[in-house]
């Protein structure tokens, strides 16, 4: 269901909430797909919320795996492409969606 969730969100451009390493998150997400491990990962821009480093990341995509959400929530929304992304996530061998 988070992979599914997650895909809609990326396909709508819709913002997407989550508890992660005990931090609730606002995430805009970019691309969802499978590291070579063949875990699910998420890259996405972080604008709200707490993070284990106490700040946001500068505006710099991070990368989360999806073993370690819970709550993952579409918030509906909208946002426009963050000009940090690129396409073709390089930490992905398989990408699932992305903007």
């Amino acid at each position: 269901m988070t992979v599914d969730a997650l895909k809609m969100a990326i396909e709508n451009h819709v913002r997407v909430a989550f508890e992660y390493a005990g931090h609730h998150r606002v995430v805009v997400p970019m691309a969802l797909g499978r590291d070579g491990s063949g875990d699910w990962q998420l890259r996405g821009l972080q604008v709200a919320g707490g993070s284990s480093s106490g700040s946001l990341g500068a505006n710099v995509p991070k990368l989360w795996k999806l073993a370690g959400m819970s709550n993952v929530v579409p918030l509906g929304e909208r946002f426009e492409i963050p000009q940090q992304y690129r396409r073709g996530d390089v930490s992905m061998s398989y990408i699932e969606a992305q903007l």
